[in-house]
């Protein structure tokens, strides 16, 4: 196998996103066993995204800032980059990442030689590089060691200063009489509904609240409000642990956008600084939130004519592509690649199979032959744009003329449009509606907007990544719903999901 050091090309940025992303894992698993919950996510409260507008900032800096790729046999296996210090003749190594399946072949030490010769062309006199002390950084550690340097011991220190006489939860310290000060961490909270309607709502302009109700549960925490003029809205909290602000900022942005282009979709209210959502401080730390209008007319049904149904539903998933096609947001959101179908619920979905090695290996080969398949399309000629990502046949109202409003885009994100109509065939398998709904939806959609042979060819198998992702959802959200029904009798269910999936699209 040969490898190959080189400068970075524009086109290697996502795979280096991922790469890094798989890489800091463990690290950063590392570090919230050192500091402890609190003082962890007060620093990364979601290390993934800002570890990827890290890595995106320094491939795109240029200047005295550079990059080298590490390609092993035309896969991109890691990267380095550095920065030269032209005032004290340094050059400073910023980011080394080497994928898991490529370390302890010495990558990492190649990549350090190639950047200290870099180095050295341009006239640096020394380098220099900042890591962790921490278990997770001993391989970082031992790379840079092996490359030459001098080891300089630092210590960089934490306090938690919660206010007033709150125990610091993560140095476990108790007090007398087995109580403890102050008030206990928590997951995730359910905000007051009063409170809401009281602290909350009037900066949205509303007027007088009649009634605020904890609505919903799930992905996130939805509140029914109702005005004394009988208006209706849902205001939602977004999870801590589950959606950053510029996910949230993004996920607006997208409902501006379909609005601008006259496309019908829940609209949110300003708040009254002129932004689309507002902040609140919850017991497990800073919430967003954001109101939304009821939808016009009555959630969506198959009762009856249900191909005529299916047939609409298409025609408006069209028209929504259609509107966003040319959409753009500034604020960073995952994308729904490989990594968001497969690697992802992977890793969330493998403690829970640790008694079960069988399934394990069978899952395994499941997403080895699924993304075998994909890449065989291959994947990266398939169209690709904002996706709603939850496009099941629900999550709309009907009005009388028949109109489709659309809402709850929190599953929404950059990728493969394909996967949007898979989503609704998936769902379609789940409720024994294929016949009925399907080649009426697929028709439907067709008639407002064209789709290659590749990207139907492709639908199939986005059925068998949802079925991947739907379980790597549930464990991925295990700490804040419980792990109750995620039983024996759950994993027998979905793993025979996937076989018959399997049978019907992958052999």
């Amino acid at each position: 196998m040969s490898l190959v050091i080189r400068p970075l090309c524009e086109q290697d940025v996502e795979a280096l996103v991922q790469l890094s992303l798989l890489a800091w894992e463990p690290v950063f698993e590392s570090m919230r066993q050192v500091l402890g919950p609190y003082i962890y996510t007060s620093i990364w409260p979601d290390w993934r995204t800002s570890q990827r507008a890290a890595v995106q900032t320094i491939c795109v800096e240029g200047g005295e800032t550079r990059t080298c790729v590490a390609e092993l046999d035309g896969t991109v296996v890691g990267f380095l980059s550095y920065r030269l210090h032209a005032e004290d003749k340094t050059g400073e190594v910023l980011l080394l990442a080497v994928h898991p399946a490529y370390q302890n072949r010495g990558i990492g030490t190649a990549l350090n030689e190639f950047a200290l010769c870099k180095m050295q062309e341009c006239g640096m006199q020394m380098a220099k590089v900042e890591t962790g002390g921490d278990p997770g950084h001993a391989p970082a550690r031992s790379c840079y060691e092996k490359a030459g340097y001098t080891v300089l011991p630092l210590v960089r220190y934490f306090r938690s200063l919660r206010i007033g006489n709150e125990i610091d939860h993560d140095m476990h310290h108790g007090t007398s009489g087995g109580q403890m000060k102050g008030s206990f961490p928590v997951i995730a909270s359910i905000l007051s509904p009063e409170a809401l309607a009281k602290d909350v709502l009037p900066g949205f302009g509303l007027g007088e609240v009649a009634e605020c109700h904890f609505y919903t549960g799930g992905f996130n925490h939805t509140y029914q409000v109702r005005t004394q003029h009988a208006g209706t809205y849902y205001l939602r909290a977004y999870r801590r642990r589950w959606r950053t602000l510029p996910d949230v900022q993004y996920e607006l942005d997208v409902l501006n956008h379909l609005k601008r282009k006259g496309f019908p979709a829940v609209q949110p209210l300003p708040y009254q600084d002129g932004q689309y959502f507002c902040a609140v401080a919850a017991p497990e730390g800073r919430r967003y939130l954001a109101l939304f209008i009821e939808a016009p007319g009555v959630e969506i049904d198959y009762a009856h004519e249900p191909e005529n149904v299916a047939r609409r539903y298409g025609q408006a998933v069209a028209r929504m592509h259609n509107a966003l096609d040319d959409f753009t947001s500034p604020h960073p959101r995952f994308h729904k690649d490989l990594e968001h179908f497969i690697d992802r619920p992977l890793r969330h979905i493998e403690p829970f199979l640790a008694h079960r090695p069988k399934d394990w290996t069978y899952l395994q080969h499941f997403a080895a032959t699924l993304r075998e398949r994909l890449l065989e399309l291959p994947e990266s000629q398939l169209e690709q744009g904002f996706c709603h990502g939850d496009l099941q046949g629900y999550h709309a109202r009907v009005t009388p003329d028949g109109t489709l409003t659309f809402y709850d885009f929190d599953c929404g994100g950059y990728g493969y449009r394909a996967y949007d109509l898979a989503v609704f065939l998936w769902c379609c398998r789940l409720e024994d509606a294929v016949a009925a709904r399907w080649d009426a939806f697929l028709g439907g959609y067709r008639e407002f907007r064209s789709m290659d042979d590749l990207d139907v060819q492709a639908v199939p198998l986005f059925v068998c990544a949802r079925y991947l992702w739907h379980m790597g959802v549930h464990t991925q959200n295990s700490p804040d719903w419980g792990i109750g029904f995620l039983n024996e009798a759950y994993f027998d269910d979905h793993l025979q999901r996937l076989r018959n999936a399997e049978a019907d699209y992958l052999v």
